[in-house]
């Protein structure tokens, strides 16, 4: 289950990977792909292990992967 803990402040003090320079919010599609990717390498790259810590089914990491273009 997310809580606060899982989700980073809407602006960072480095450009995030759109280039955005600091302290320029995010869009929610960055947020959800840095989200889940933290969580991702967090729980070792294991989509089982990734799907419970998230409290999703294992085929949304699956899609998740293939929508942020993960291998």
């Amino acid at each position: 289950m997310l809580d606060e803990h899982d989700f980073f402040p809407l602006t960072q003090d480095r450009p995030g990977p759109s280039g955005k320079s600091a302290n320029q919010p995010q869009t929610l599609q960055e947020m959800e792909r840095q989200t889940f990717l933290d969580a991702y390498e967090r729980n070792g790259k294991n989509k089982a292990r990734t799907a419970r810590d998230l409290g999703i089914a294992e085929r949304t990491v699956y899609n998740l992967l293939a929508r942020h273009g993960v291998k």
